[in-house]
Protein backbone atom coordinates (compact mmCIF):
# COMPACT_ATOMS: atom_id res chain seq x y z
CA UNK A 1 0.00 0.00 0.00
CA UNK A 2 1.54 3.53 -1.13
CA UNK A 3 1.94 5.79 1.69
CA UNK A 4 -0.46 8.78 0.83
CA UNK A 5 0.73 12.56 -0.49
CA UNK A 6 0.27 15.51 1.07
CA UNK A 7 -2.31 17.52 -1.31
CA UNK A 8 -0.18 20.50 -3.18
CA UNK A 9 -1.22 24.30 -2.71
CA UNK A 10 -2.81 24.22 -6.49
CA UNK A 11 -5.09 21.07 -5.37
CA UNK A 12 -6.58 22.53 -1.68
CA UNK A 13 -6.91 25.76 -3.88
CA UNK A 14 -9.32 24.41 -6.54
CA UNK A 15 -10.88 22.64 -3.97
CA UNK A 16 -12.13 25.48 -1.79
CA UNK A 17 -13.10 26.99 -4.57
CA UNK A 18 -15.16 23.92 -5.85
CA UNK A 19 -16.31 23.98 -1.95
CA UNK A 20 -17.57 27.25 -2.46
CA UNK A 21 -19.38 26.85 -5.64
CA UNK A 22 -21.16 23.92 -4.46
CA UNK A 23 -22.61 25.89 -1.39
CA UNK A 24 -23.48 28.67 -3.45
CA UNK A 25 -25.74 26.34 -5.66
CA UNK A 26 -26.96 25.02 -2.76
CA UNK A 27 -27.99 27.73 -1.22
CA UNK A 28 -25.81 27.64 2.52
CA UNK A 29 -23.17 29.90 3.34
CA UNK A 30 -19.68 28.48 2.59
CA UNK A 31 -17.64 27.06 5.61
CA UNK A 32 -16.18 30.45 7.09
CA UNK A 33 -12.58 29.82 8.25
CA UNK A 34 -11.48 29.27 11.29
CA UNK A 35 -10.13 33.05 13.27
CA UNK A 36 -7.13 31.66 15.77
CA UNK A 37 -4.64 34.15 17.47
CA UNK A 38 -3.14 35.33 14.40
CA UNK A 39 -6.21 36.77 13.07
CA UNK A 40 -7.27 38.55 15.89
CA UNK A 41 -3.26 40.28 15.91
CA UNK A 42 -3.95 41.02 12.55
CA UNK A 43 -6.72 43.11 13.18
CA UNK A 44 -5.25 44.72 15.94
CA UNK A 45 -2.44 45.48 13.99
CA UNK A 46 -4.51 47.04 11.51
CA UNK A 47 -6.51 49.03 13.55
CA UNK A 48 -3.17 50.47 14.42
CA UNK A 49 -4.13 51.15 18.53
CA UNK A 50 -0.98 52.25 19.15
CA UNK A 51 -1.35 56.16 17.98
CA UNK A 52 -3.67 56.09 20.43
CA UNK A 53 -2.31 54.64 23.52
CA UNK A 54 0.97 56.99 22.52
CA UNK A 55 -1.83 59.90 23.15
CA UNK A 56 -2.70 58.77 26.07
CA UNK A 57 0.81 58.40 27.60
CA UNK A 58 1.37 61.69 26.59
CA UNK A 59 -0.96 62.95 28.39
CA UNK A 60 -0.66 61.12 31.29
CA UNK A 61 3.22 61.66 31.56
CA UNK A 62 2.01 65.17 30.99
CA UNK A 63 -0.01 65.04 34.43
CA UNK A 64 2.61 62.96 36.44
CA UNK A 65 5.23 65.80 35.58
CA UNK A 66 2.93 68.42 36.70
CA UNK A 67 1.90 66.78 39.84
CA UNK A 68 5.78 65.83 40.73
CA UNK A 69 6.86 67.59 44.17
CA UNK A 70 10.14 66.75 43.97
CA UNK A 71 10.90 67.70 40.51
CA UNK A 72 14.00 70.29 40.13
CA UNK A 73 12.91 73.61 39.19
CA UNK A 74 9.23 73.41 39.91
CA UNK A 75 6.43 75.23 38.49
CA UNK A 76 8.40 76.78 35.82
CA UNK A 77 10.45 73.94 34.58
CA UNK A 78 7.80 71.79 34.79
CA UNK A 79 5.11 74.34 32.53
CA UNK A 80 8.18 74.28 30.07
CA UNK A 81 8.99 70.75 29.85
CA UNK A 82 5.03 69.92 29.08
CA UNK A 83 4.70 72.92 26.90
CA UNK A 84 7.30 71.74 24.60
CA UNK A 85 6.69 68.21 24.90
CA UNK A 86 3.40 69.31 23.60
CA UNK A 87 4.22 71.36 20.92
CA UNK A 88 6.64 68.60 19.12
CA UNK A 89 4.25 65.91 20.27
CA UNK A 90 1.79 67.67 17.43
CA UNK A 91 4.57 68.88 15.46
CA UNK A 92 5.33 64.90 15.01
CA UNK A 93 1.52 64.08 14.16
CA UNK A 94 0.92 66.79 11.78
CA UNK A 95 4.72 65.49 9.91
CA UNK A 96 4.14 61.96 10.30
CA UNK A 97 0.52 62.02 8.99
CA UNK A 98 1.61 63.90 5.59
CA UNK A 99 4.18 61.31 4.72
CA UNK A 100 2.18 58.97 5.62
CA UNK A 101 -0.35 60.45 3.18
CA UNK A 102 2.56 60.51 0.07
CA UNK A 103 2.61 57.02 1.02
CA UNK A 104 -1.31 56.70 0.17
CA UNK A 105 -1.52 55.27 3.58
CA UNK A 106 -4.85 56.71 4.20
CA UNK A 107 -6.13 55.25 7.77
CA UNK A 108 -3.32 55.91 9.69
CA UNK A 109 -2.97 59.43 8.29
CA UNK A 110 -6.02 60.38 9.02
CA UNK A 111 -6.07 58.81 12.47
CA UNK A 112 -2.82 61.29 13.43
CA UNK A 113 -4.90 64.11 11.49
CA UNK A 114 -7.64 63.55 14.15
CA UNK A 115 -5.32 63.25 17.22
CA UNK A 116 -3.77 66.60 16.34
CA UNK A 117 -7.59 67.87 16.06
CA UNK A 118 -8.17 66.46 19.54
CA UNK A 119 -5.10 67.85 20.97
CA UNK A 120 -4.94 71.26 19.37
CA UNK A 121 -6.77 72.94 22.45
CA UNK A 122 -4.79 71.36 25.28
CA UNK A 123 -1.82 74.03 25.04
CA UNK A 124 -4.06 76.31 26.77
CA UNK A 125 -4.46 74.62 29.69
CA UNK A 126 -1.04 75.28 30.47
CA UNK A 127 -1.37 79.07 29.41
CA UNK A 128 -4.18 79.62 31.94
CA UNK A 129 -1.40 77.82 34.64
CA UNK A 130 1.63 80.39 33.32
CA UNK A 131 -0.46 82.79 33.76
CA UNK A 132 -0.06 82.25 37.44
CA UNK A 133 3.66 82.07 37.37
CA UNK A 134 4.54 85.71 34.95
CA UNK A 135 3.30 87.35 32.21
CA UNK A 136 6.01 87.42 30.03
CA UNK A 137 5.57 83.69 30.16
CA UNK A 138 2.33 84.03 29.75
CA UNK A 139 2.67 85.99 26.34
CA UNK A 140 5.12 83.87 25.13
CA UNK A 141 3.48 80.94 25.03
CA UNK A 142 0.29 81.97 23.89
CA UNK A 143 1.93 83.55 20.98
CA UNK A 144 3.77 80.30 20.41
CA UNK A 145 0.61 78.18 20.66
CA UNK A 146 -1.05 80.42 17.83
CA UNK A 147 1.95 79.83 15.55
CA UNK A 148 2.45 76.51 15.66
CA UNK A 149 -1.56 75.82 15.48
CA UNK A 150 -1.16 78.04 11.74
CA UNK A 151 1.46 76.29 11.05
CA UNK A 152 0.41 72.58 11.39
CA UNK A 153 -2.98 73.26 9.86
CA UNK A 154 -1.38 75.02 6.98
CA UNK A 155 1.19 72.42 6.45
CA UNK A 156 -1.65 70.08 6.28
CA UNK A 157 -3.94 71.96 3.92
CA UNK A 158 -0.64 72.03 1.22
CA UNK A 159 0.71 68.89 1.63
CA UNK A 160 -2.20 66.29 2.25
CA UNK A 161 -4.16 67.88 -0.64
CA UNK A 162 -6.75 64.88 -0.06
CA UNK A 163 -8.18 65.70 3.31
CA UNK A 164 -11.11 67.26 3.56
CA UNK A 165 -9.97 70.12 5.47
CA UNK A 166 -12.02 73.25 3.44
CA UNK A 167 -11.24 76.56 3.81
CA UNK A 168 -14.39 77.64 5.45
CA UNK A 169 -13.39 75.03 8.24
CA UNK A 170 -10.21 76.42 8.96
CA UNK A 171 -11.59 80.10 8.75
CA UNK A 172 -14.01 78.96 11.92
CA UNK A 173 -11.22 77.05 13.58
CA UNK A 174 -9.01 80.09 13.26
CA UNK A 175 -12.08 82.34 15.36
CA UNK A 176 -12.16 78.97 18.21
CA UNK A 177 -8.48 79.60 18.46
CA UNK A 178 -8.71 83.19 18.82
CA UNK A 179 -11.98 82.90 21.43
CA UNK A 180 -10.08 80.61 23.08
CA UNK A 181 -6.36 82.62 23.63
CA UNK A 182 -9.26 86.12 24.39
CA UNK A 183 -10.68 84.03 26.97
CA UNK A 184 -7.21 83.12 28.82
CA UNK A 185 -6.06 86.37 28.78
CA UNK A 186 -9.14 88.40 29.74
CA UNK A 187 -9.53 85.55 32.70
CA UNK A 188 -6.34 86.44 33.78
CA UNK A 189 -6.45 90.61 33.82
CA UNK A 190 -9.91 90.75 35.27
CA UNK A 191 -8.39 88.34 37.96
CA UNK A 192 -6.19 90.39 39.11
CA UNK A 193 -9.38 93.31 39.86
CA UNK A 194 -11.40 90.56 41.39
CA UNK A 195 -12.23 91.33 44.89
CA UNK A 196 -12.99 88.20 47.48
CA UNK A 197 -12.86 84.36 46.47
CA UNK A 198 -16.30 83.80 45.21
CA UNK A 199 -17.24 87.16 43.96
CA UNK A 200 -21.02 87.72 42.94
CA UNK A 201 -20.27 91.04 41.06
CA UNK A 202 -17.91 92.54 39.43
CA UNK A 203 -16.12 92.60 36.01
CA UNK A 204 -14.50 89.47 37.23
CA UNK A 205 -17.85 87.81 37.79
CA UNK A 206 -19.84 89.13 34.63
CA UNK A 207 -16.72 88.00 32.28
CA UNK A 208 -17.40 84.53 33.42
CA UNK A 209 -21.27 84.65 32.89
CA UNK A 210 -20.46 86.75 29.57
CA UNK A 211 -18.28 83.83 28.40
CA UNK A 212 -20.86 81.08 28.96
CA UNK A 213 -23.71 82.70 27.87
CA UNK A 214 -22.14 85.01 24.83
CA UNK A 215 -19.01 83.27 24.12
CA UNK A 216 -19.80 79.94 24.27
CA UNK A 217 -22.93 80.03 21.94
CA UNK A 218 -21.05 81.96 19.27
CA UNK A 219 -18.46 79.31 18.98
CA UNK A 220 -21.38 77.07 18.70
CA UNK A 221 -23.09 78.69 16.09
CA UNK A 222 -19.70 79.06 14.36
CA UNK A 223 -20.62 75.75 13.00
CA UNK A 224 -22.67 77.25 10.36
CA UNK A 225 -19.39 77.96 8.78
CA UNK A 226 -18.66 74.52 8.21
CA UNK A 227 -19.50 73.34 4.84
CA UNK A 228 -22.41 70.74 4.10
CA UNK A 229 -21.88 67.32 4.25
CA UNK A 230 -20.12 66.66 0.72
CA UNK A 231 -17.64 63.86 0.24
CA UNK A 232 -14.26 65.19 -1.71
CA UNK A 233 -13.54 61.83 -3.12
CA UNK A 234 -13.84 57.51 -2.09
CA UNK A 235 -10.78 57.90 -0.07
CA UNK A 236 -11.09 57.55 3.74
CA UNK A 237 -9.19 61.57 4.32
CA UNK A 238 -12.08 62.49 2.18
CA UNK A 239 -15.14 61.51 3.64
CA UNK A 240 -18.04 63.76 4.37
CA UNK A 241 -18.06 63.28 8.31
CA UNK A 242 -14.57 64.51 8.46
CA UNK A 243 -14.83 68.47 8.40
CA UNK A 244 -17.88 68.50 10.78
CA UNK A 245 -16.40 65.86 13.52
CA UNK A 246 -12.77 67.69 13.48
CA UNK A 247 -15.03 70.95 14.49
CA UNK A 248 -16.51 68.73 17.25
CA UNK A 249 -13.55 68.24 18.61
CA UNK A 250 -12.93 71.82 18.56
CA UNK A 251 -15.47 72.75 19.73
CA UNK A 252 -15.48 70.19 22.86
CA UNK A 253 -11.81 71.58 23.64
CA UNK A 254 -13.33 74.86 23.51
CA UNK A 255 -16.49 74.13 26.68
CA UNK A 256 -13.73 72.47 28.27
CA UNK A 257 -10.93 75.01 28.43
CA UNK A 258 -13.61 77.44 29.26
CA UNK A 259 -14.96 75.09 32.28
CA UNK A 260 -11.50 75.00 33.46
CA UNK A 261 -10.94 78.65 33.59
CA UNK A 262 -14.20 79.13 36.00
CA UNK A 263 -12.88 76.44 37.71
CA UNK A 264 -9.14 77.63 38.27
CA UNK A 265 -10.68 81.23 39.02
CA UNK A 266 -12.84 80.14 41.37
CA UNK A 267 -16.15 80.85 40.08
CA UNK A 268 -19.75 78.56 40.92
CA UNK A 269 -20.96 76.82 37.99
CA UNK A 270 -24.73 75.76 37.41
CA UNK A 271 -26.11 74.63 34.49
CA UNK A 272 -28.18 77.70 33.83
CA UNK A 273 -24.84 78.81 32.10
CA UNK A 274 -24.93 76.28 29.55
CA UNK A 275 -28.62 76.42 28.52
CA UNK A 276 -27.82 79.45 25.51
CA UNK A 277 -25.32 76.73 24.11
CA UNK A 278 -27.07 73.93 24.50
CA UNK A 279 -29.82 76.48 22.99
CA UNK A 280 -27.84 77.28 19.94
CA UNK A 281 -26.96 73.85 19.53
CA UNK A 282 -30.44 72.44 18.78
CA UNK A 283 -30.53 74.98 15.93
CA UNK A 284 -27.39 74.31 14.71
CA UNK A 285 -28.84 70.56 14.09
CA UNK A 286 -31.67 72.04 12.92
CA UNK A 287 -30.06 74.05 9.95
CA UNK A 288 -27.62 71.73 9.01
CA UNK A 289 -29.86 68.88 8.82
CA UNK A 290 -32.54 71.22 6.84
CA UNK A 291 -29.70 71.69 4.36
CA UNK A 292 -29.95 67.55 3.53
CA UNK A 293 -31.92 64.95 2.42
CA UNK A 294 -33.56 63.62 5.06
CA UNK A 295 -37.09 62.27 6.56
CA UNK A 296 -39.79 64.99 6.85
CA UNK A 297 -40.45 63.05 10.00
CA UNK A 298 -36.85 63.65 11.46
CA UNK A 299 -37.57 67.18 10.61
CA UNK A 300 -40.84 68.17 12.23
CA UNK A 301 -39.10 66.68 15.20
CA UNK A 302 -35.99 68.51 14.91
CA UNK A 303 -38.13 71.51 15.55
CA UNK A 304 -38.85 70.28 19.27
CA UNK A 305 -35.59 70.07 20.85
CA UNK A 306 -35.23 74.35 20.85
CA UNK A 307 -38.76 74.84 22.72
CA UNK A 308 -37.46 72.04 25.27
CA UNK A 309 -34.01 74.39 25.93
CA UNK A 310 -35.69 77.40 26.50
CA UNK A 311 -37.70 75.57 29.08
CA UNK A 312 -34.73 74.23 30.91
CA UNK A 313 -34.22 77.91 31.73
CA UNK A 314 -37.88 78.29 33.41
CA UNK A 315 -35.71 76.70 36.79
CA UNK A 316 -33.34 79.81 36.63
CA UNK A 317 -33.68 82.30 39.30
CA UNK A 318 -33.06 85.29 36.61
CA UNK A 319 -36.08 84.96 34.06
CA UNK A 320 -34.09 86.98 31.27
CA UNK A 321 -32.34 84.07 29.95
CA UNK A 322 -36.12 82.33 29.76
CA UNK A 323 -37.12 85.63 28.11
CA UNK A 324 -34.63 85.93 25.44
CA UNK A 325 -34.84 82.38 24.22
CA UNK A 326 -38.66 82.29 23.94
CA UNK A 327 -38.61 85.58 22.11
CA UNK A 328 -35.87 84.10 19.92
CA UNK A 329 -37.78 80.98 19.62
CA UNK A 330 -40.85 82.88 18.37
CA UNK A 331 -38.71 84.63 15.75
CA UNK A 332 -37.61 82.16 14.30
CA UNK A 333 -40.68 79.59 14.45
CA UNK A 334 -42.52 82.31 12.44
CA UNK A 335 -39.49 82.26 10.29
CA UNK A 336 -39.86 78.77 9.50
CA UNK A 337 -43.84 79.14 8.81
CA UNK A 338 -42.86 81.98 6.37
CA UNK A 339 -40.47 79.83 4.52
CA UNK A 340 -43.14 77.07 4.47
CA UNK A 341 -40.62 74.83 6.30
CA UNK A 342 -43.28 72.39 8.41
CA UNK A 343 -45.63 75.41 8.09
CA UNK A 344 -48.23 74.17 10.33
CA UNK A 345 -45.64 72.60 13.13
CA UNK A 346 -43.54 75.65 12.88
CA UNK A 347 -46.72 77.59 13.20
CA UNK A 348 -47.85 75.79 16.56
CA UNK A 349 -44.99 76.28 18.11
CA UNK A 350 -44.69 79.67 17.30
CA UNK A 351 -48.30 79.97 19.24
CA UNK A 352 -46.75 78.03 22.26
CA UNK A 353 -43.50 80.42 22.18
CA UNK A 354 -45.37 83.18 22.51
CA UNK A 355 -47.96 81.49 25.56
CA UNK A 356 -44.08 80.69 27.34
CA UNK A 357 -42.91 84.07 26.82
CA UNK A 358 -46.09 85.74 28.38
CA UNK A 359 -45.92 83.37 31.20
CA UNK A 360 -42.44 84.61 31.99
CA UNK A 361 -43.65 87.85 31.05
CA UNK A 362 -46.57 87.73 34.20
CA UNK A 363 -44.28 85.69 36.54
CA UNK A 364 -40.78 88.53 36.05
CA UNK A 365 -43.19 91.74 36.43
CA UNK A 366 -45.63 89.73 38.81
CA UNK A 367 -44.68 92.14 41.96
CA UNK A 368 -44.59 95.56 40.30
CA UNK A 369 -48.13 94.18 38.49
CA UNK A 370 -49.68 93.67 42.08
CA UNK A 371 -51.91 90.84 41.06
CA UNK A 372 -52.52 86.86 42.25
CA UNK A 373 -52.65 85.49 38.85
CA UNK A 374 -48.94 84.48 38.31
CA UNK A 375 -47.16 83.03 35.34
CA UNK A 376 -48.46 79.23 36.10
CA UNK A 377 -51.91 80.21 35.45
CA UNK A 378 -51.12 81.80 32.84
CA UNK A 379 -49.23 79.32 31.32
CA UNK A 380 -52.75 77.28 32.55
CA UNK A 381 -54.98 79.26 30.73
CA UNK A 382 -53.23 79.51 27.50
CA UNK A 383 -52.56 75.59 27.20
CA UNK A 384 -56.59 75.03 28.02
CA UNK A 385 -57.36 77.67 25.06
CA UNK A 386 -55.39 76.39 22.89
CA UNK A 387 -56.11 72.98 23.56
CA UNK A 388 -59.78 74.26 23.01
CA UNK A 389 -59.03 75.72 19.69
CA UNK A 390 -57.57 72.34 18.52
CA UNK A 391 -60.10 70.10 19.56
CA UNK A 392 -62.91 72.65 17.95
CA UNK A 393 -60.51 72.82 14.60
CA UNK A 394 -60.88 68.95 14.47
CA UNK A 395 -64.60 68.47 14.18
CA UNK A 396 -64.48 65.48 15.78
CA UNK A 397 -67.20 64.03 18.22
CA UNK A 398 -65.06 61.85 20.08
CA UNK A 399 -62.17 64.58 20.29
CA UNK A 400 -65.71 66.81 21.82
CA UNK A 401 -66.41 64.08 24.17
CA UNK A 402 -62.81 64.28 25.54
CA UNK A 403 -62.62 68.34 25.74
CA UNK A 404 -65.74 67.50 28.24
CA UNK A 405 -63.97 65.64 30.19
CA UNK A 406 -60.52 67.85 30.04
CA UNK A 407 -62.71 70.93 30.82
CA UNK A 408 -63.56 70.17 34.13
CA UNK A 409 -60.42 69.89 35.93
CA UNK A 410 -59.56 73.00 33.72
CA UNK A 411 -62.18 74.99 34.97
CA UNK A 412 -61.23 74.20 38.36
CA UNK A 413 -57.79 75.54 37.58
CA UNK A 414 -58.70 78.60 35.78
CA UNK A 415 -61.45 79.55 38.02
CA UNK A 416 -61.26 81.80 40.81
CA UNK A 417 -61.40 80.07 44.14
CA UNK A 418 -64.44 81.49 45.10
CA UNK A 419 -65.96 80.40 41.56
CA UNK A 420 -64.26 77.28 41.21
CA UNK A 421 -66.77 74.33 42.65
CA UNK A 422 -67.71 71.10 41.60
CA UNK A 423 -71.31 72.29 40.15
CA UNK A 424 -69.19 75.31 37.95
CA UNK A 425 -66.62 72.76 36.64
CA UNK A 426 -69.39 70.27 35.82
CA UNK A 427 -71.32 73.26 33.91
CA UNK A 428 -68.35 74.39 32.00
CA UNK A 429 -67.58 70.79 30.81
CA UNK A 430 -71.62 70.28 29.35
CA UNK A 431 -70.91 73.77 28.21
CA UNK A 432 -67.81 72.87 26.28
CA UNK A 433 -69.74 69.38 24.93
CA UNK A 434 -72.78 71.54 23.56
CA UNK A 435 -70.57 74.51 21.73
CA UNK A 436 -68.25 71.61 20.22
CA UNK A 437 -71.78 69.64 18.82
CA UNK A 438 -71.87 73.05 16.51
CA UNK A 439 -69.32 72.43 14.48
CA UNK A 440 -70.28 68.66 13.78
CA UNK A 441 -70.96 67.21 10.78
CA UNK A 442 -74.83 65.45 10.68
CA UNK A 443 -74.31 64.62 7.34
CA UNK A 444 -71.27 62.68 7.37
CA UNK A 445 -72.31 60.96 10.93
CA UNK A 446 -76.30 60.68 11.35
CA UNK A 447 -75.48 59.33 15.31
CA UNK A 448 -74.18 63.13 16.60
CA UNK A 449 -78.03 64.81 16.09
CA UNK A 450 -79.11 62.94 18.97
CA UNK A 451 -76.23 63.63 21.04
CA UNK A 452 -76.40 67.40 20.36
CA UNK A 453 -79.93 67.39 21.50
CA UNK A 454 -79.25 64.89 24.71
CA UNK A 455 -76.39 68.10 25.70
CA UNK A 456 -79.05 70.46 25.36
CA UNK A 457 -81.44 68.86 28.03
CA UNK A 458 -78.19 67.73 29.90
CA UNK A 459 -77.12 71.46 29.90
CA UNK A 460 -80.68 72.82 30.57
CA UNK A 461 -81.63 70.10 33.47
CA UNK A 462 -77.96 71.27 35.44
CA UNK A 463 -78.82 74.72 35.03
CA UNK A 464 -81.88 74.09 36.15
CA UNK A 465 -80.42 72.71 39.43
CA UNK A 466 -77.92 74.92 40.02
CA UNK A 467 -80.16 78.07 40.01
CA UNK A 468 -82.24 75.73 42.06
CA UNK A 469 -79.64 74.88 44.63
CA UNK A 470 -77.98 78.10 44.69
CA UNK A 471 -74.95 77.11 43.62
CA UNK A 472 -72.24 80.05 44.39
CA UNK A 473 -72.01 82.18 40.63
CA UNK A 474 -74.86 80.08 39.52
CA UNK A 475 -76.81 83.08 38.23
CA UNK A 476 -73.35 84.40 36.76
CA UNK A 477 -72.79 81.45 35.09
CA UNK A 478 -76.20 80.13 33.93
CA UNK A 479 -76.97 83.51 31.98
CA UNK A 480 -72.88 84.09 30.58
CA UNK A 481 -73.24 80.14 29.01
CA UNK A 482 -76.75 80.81 27.68
CA UNK A 483 -75.30 84.05 26.02
CA UNK A 484 -72.33 81.54 24.58
CA UNK A 485 -74.18 79.62 22.93
CA UNK A 486 -76.47 81.71 21.67
CA UNK A 487 -74.04 83.99 20.35
CA UNK A 488 -72.56 81.19 18.65
CA UNK A 489 -75.27 80.00 17.10
CA UNK A 490 -76.34 83.30 15.90
CA UNK A 491 -72.56 83.73 13.69
CA UNK A 492 -73.47 80.40 12.68
CA UNK A 493 -77.19 81.34 11.16
CA UNK A 494 -75.02 84.48 9.92
CA UNK A 495 -72.64 82.89 8.07
CA UNK A 496 -74.75 79.83 6.67
CA UNK A 497 -78.37 81.37 6.31
CA UNK A 498 -80.03 78.92 8.56
CA UNK A 499 -80.51 77.89 12.25
CA UNK A 500 -78.73 74.34 10.99
CA UNK A 501 -79.15 73.30 15.02
CA UNK A 502 -82.35 74.04 15.90
CA UNK A 503 -82.17 72.36 19.25
CA UNK A 504 -79.51 74.64 20.60
CA UNK A 505 -80.35 78.20 20.23
CA UNK A 506 -83.79 77.00 21.55
CA UNK A 507 -82.32 75.41 24.86
CA UNK A 508 -80.06 78.64 25.12
CA UNK A 509 -83.35 80.99 25.31
CA UNK A 510 -84.49 78.44 27.94
CA UNK A 511 -81.76 78.53 30.15
CA UNK A 512 -82.01 82.14 29.92
CA UNK A 513 -85.48 82.07 31.20
CA UNK A 514 -84.68 79.99 34.10
CA UNK A 515 -84.02 82.08 36.86
CA UNK A 516 -86.76 84.96 36.03
CA UNK A 517 -89.06 81.76 35.50
CA UNK A 518 -87.48 80.22 38.99
CA UNK A 519 -88.72 83.88 40.54
CA UNK A 520 -91.99 84.16 39.23
CA UNK A 521 -92.61 80.10 40.41
CA UNK A 522 -91.28 81.38 43.79
CA UNK A 523 -93.41 84.31 43.97
CA UNK A 524 -96.54 82.83 42.94
CA UNK A 525 -96.56 79.97 45.24
CA UNK A 526 -98.21 82.56 47.54
CA UNK A 527 -101.11 82.90 45.14
CA UNK A 528 -104.33 80.98 45.78
CA UNK A 529 -104.76 77.38 43.62
CA UNK A 530 -108.05 78.56 41.90
CA UNK A 531 -106.50 81.87 40.31
CA UNK A 532 -103.52 79.79 38.73
CA UNK A 533 -106.31 77.17 37.02
CA UNK A 534 -108.03 79.98 35.85
CA UNK A 535 -105.18 81.79 34.33
CA UNK A 536 -103.94 78.50 33.18
CA UNK A 537 -107.07 77.85 30.92
CA UNK A 538 -106.55 81.21 29.98
CA UNK A 539 -103.69 80.52 28.83
CA UNK A 540 -104.31 77.40 27.09
CA UNK A 541 -107.25 79.01 25.11
CA UNK A 542 -104.36 81.60 23.51
CA UNK A 543 -102.28 78.13 22.89
CA UNK A 544 -105.15 76.86 21.01
CA UNK A 545 -106.30 80.24 19.24
CA UNK A 546 -102.45 80.50 18.07
CA UNK A 547 -102.36 76.72 17.07
CA UNK A 548 -105.58 77.02 14.81
CA UNK A 549 -104.77 80.31 13.07
CA UNK A 550 -101.51 78.17 11.77
CA UNK A 551 -103.46 75.19 11.23
CA UNK A 552 -102.12 75.66 7.44
CA UNK A 553 -98.31 75.55 8.00
CA UNK A 554 -98.54 72.25 9.53
CA UNK A 555 -101.35 70.21 8.38
CA UNK A 556 -100.13 67.36 6.60
CA UNK A 557 -102.09 66.86 2.79
CA UNK A 558 -103.09 63.57 3.15
CA UNK A 559 -105.62 64.29 5.85
CA UNK A 560 -108.93 65.11 5.19
CA UNK A 561 -110.72 67.09 7.69
CA UNK A 562 -114.67 66.35 7.71
CA UNK A 563 -116.59 68.46 5.61
CA UNK A 564 -118.73 71.25 7.56
CA UNK A 565 -122.70 70.74 7.49
CA UNK A 566 -124.82 72.59 5.10
CA UNK A 567 -126.28 75.77 7.07
CA UNK A 568 -129.64 75.87 8.15
CA UNK A 569 -130.45 78.62 7.30
CA UNK A 570 -132.89 79.34 3.78
CA UNK A 571 -133.31 82.32 1.93
CA UNK A 572 -136.05 84.57 2.05
CA UNK A 573 -137.94 85.11 -1.55
CA UNK A 574 -137.49 88.01 -2.37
Amino acid sequence: MEPSTPASPEHSREELIASLRRSQIAGTPPPSPARGLSHWLRVLLVCNPFYLFSAAMLLWGLYLVSDDAHFPGRETAQLTLNFSALQVYEALLAATAIVLARRRIWYDSTLLVALENLLVLVPFFLITQAAWISQPMLWSMCGVTIGMTLLRFASLKRFFAELNLPRALLGAGLLLLVFNAALVLLFHHYNELKVGTKPTEGAAFELNRYGWLIALPLMVGLANLVPNLKPSGNLLPQRRWLPLGFFTLWLAGSTVNLYGLSYVYNFDWEFALAIPALWTLTWTVWLKCSRLEIPAALGRFLLLPPTAAALLAANANDKSLLLLLTALNTVAYVACFLKRRNPYLSLNLAIVSLAILGSALVTRYQPALHTGFGGGECLLTFLAAYTTWWIFHSRSPKLGVLGALLAIPAAGMILPHGVANLGSMLHAGILFLLLHSLVWDDEADPTVGPVRVFACILWIAHSFFLLLWQYPHATLLVPAGALSVLGSCVALRLMHGNWRYPAAPISAIIALFLRPALFVATGMSAIPTGLLVMAASFLLFAFGTIAALNRHRWRHPGIQLPAEPASTITQLPS
